[in-house]
């Protein structure tokens, strides 16, 4: 299938804090082609490569020439509601890459284990891969070479424990938990909610719900 590019060939990348105009990636130079739905573009904002079949954490969006994009960096403790898997190229820093938000895609594992169909895995804290125990994947199969067929989605529900204790009425953080259940372990990943029912203690159990741009403590121990 040929592709057609359009008059683009330079874009916008971070140097030294300062925005200038450069040559694209060599692979998207020009206007990206569009494809599916859920192809997206991305800026490589981290301060490294994107590897090929990486999880990216989505940070925000840029306007670079008439093209809209979004922002990636590297998974970290900050979490993000969207991520998405590189495609099958390594992207420089401040470079151009195609990436994928939920269609099932080749994403990199971690091979300290091994993943089965329907399993949960997710980004994790300073890793380009996906681990087990860790939100925000299903895991599909045909794992194989470091790669797993996986879906991911929108991170809407989270269990955690409360940091200290949370009243009512207020702001708290919510450090995540993940793992099997009965021998869940700290993500080290927090999220702030806003608590409107009764105070909380600190380190209870509690379930975390996305609304209203938003996080919710929705549950909690007694």
């Amino acid at each position: 299938m040929k592709i057609t590019m359009g008059p683009l060939t330079n874009v916008r990348i971070k140097t030294g804090g300062r925005r200038t105009t450069q040559p694209a990636h060599p692979h998207y130079r020009g206007r990206p082609p569009r494809g599916p739905a859920d192809e997206i573009y991305f800026l490589n904002d981290a301060s490294e490569t994107v590897p090929a079949h990486g999880i990216i954490r989505v940070t925000g969006a840029t306007l670079l020439g008439d093209q809209n994009l979004l922002l990636g960096d590297k998974p970290s403790t900050t979490l993000s509601r969207l991520y998405l898997v590189n495609d099958c190229l390594d992207v420089p820093q401040d470079e151009i890459g195609r990436a994928f938000l939920s269609l099932p895609k080749l994403a990199l594992y971690d091979t300290a284990a091994t993943p089965a169909y329907g399993e949960g895995w997710g980004p994790k804290p300073s890793e380009w891969k996906l681990f087990k125990g860790y939100p925000g994947f299903t895991i599909l199969g045909n794992h194989a070479s470091g790669s797993v067929l996986a879906e991911g989605g929108r991170l809407d529900k989270l269990l955690g424990k409360t940091d200290a204790a949370h009243a009512k009425a207020a702001s708290g953080t919510v450090s995540v938990y993940i793992g099997t259940a009965g021998s869940e372990s700290d993500s080290t990943i927090n999220v702030t909610a806003y608590n409107k029912f009764a105070a909380v203690a600190t380190t209870k159990w509690v379930w975390v719900e996305w609304s209203n741009n938003s996080w919710y403590l929705t549950a909690a121990e007694c």
